[in-house]
This record gives C-alpha cells, structure tokens and sequence, in this order.
C-alpha cells in the first residue's frame, strides 16, 4: 500500500475538446498529463481510469484497465512487435492468391501478446492489470 506522502501513478484518458484526440497518459495527477501533452486546462477534458472487476474465462477474476493496443489484422490478439521492426506477416499484396498466401501464414507470427475477443479487437483495446497497462502506455510514448 503506497504512503500518503508518496504518489501513485495512475492512468488518465485525457481528451482535446477543441481537436477529438484522445490518449491514455499513466501520471501521478491530471496536471503532469497537462503538462505532458502541453495542452491548456481549459481545452483538455481528464478522467482518471479506474479498475473494474473484469472476468476471463480459465482464469480468476481480476481488478484490469481497458487501454489502447495495436491488433494483428488477421488474428484476435494484440500485436506486440517492438517499433523498429515490421511486420512478418503484412506486406503489400498486389493480387488475391499472395494475399491469401499471407492470411495462410498469418498464424506463424510471433509477435502476438493477449488473446482478444472480437469486440476490443475492432475497437484496439485490450484488458490488463494496471501494472501491465502502464508499462505498456510507458512503451508507446
């Protein structure tokens, strides 16, 4: 249990009212995620993120955060491929038999991370444990 005097980082959904972007921003409180995105108080629209009960079935249930992740387009999972690399599956196909050659090798991909269900695949978010959720938001920055 963290100390009075000692801040816990938690995790802001920040919005710009004035552009629609939206980011999620792990910080002590709503004005180092200000600060940090160099937004004004008046045009930024902050809520703190809170863990709700979520249910995985195999496994125990768990207090998780639901934040952003990138997807593989021919699985449900998360894509963990580190920023310098590319994809080994995606490539530029010009004519349906390579891009039916691609989604046959698909499964071969070995950047996968969490299993996703169909509806956080197609809105890119995925369920995690506080901890993991702000590492993960640490590394995208």
């Amino acid at each position: 249990m963290a100390e009075k005097n000692e801040a816990t980082v938690r995790i802001w959904k920040a919005t710009n009212v004035l552009s629609g972007i939206c980011v999620h921003v792990p910080a002590t409180n709503a004005q180092n995620v200000i600060d940090g995105l160099g937004w004004q108080l008046g045009e930024t629209f902050i809520i703190v993120l809170e863990p709700t009960l979520h249910h995985d079935p195999g496994e125990k249930d768990e207090l998780k955060v639901k934040v952003p992740c990138q997807v593989c387009p021919y699985q449900y999972a998360q894509c963990v491929i580190p920023k310098e690399e590319t994809c080994p599956v995606v490539t530029p196909a010009p004519d349906i038999k390579a891009w039916l050659k691609q989604v046959a090798t698909a499964h071969l991909c070995s950047h996968e991370g969490h299993s996703l269900s169909k509806k956080d695949h197609q809105l890119h978010q995925v369920w995690l444990s506080t901890e993991s959720a702000i590492a993960l938001l640490a590394s995208q920055q």
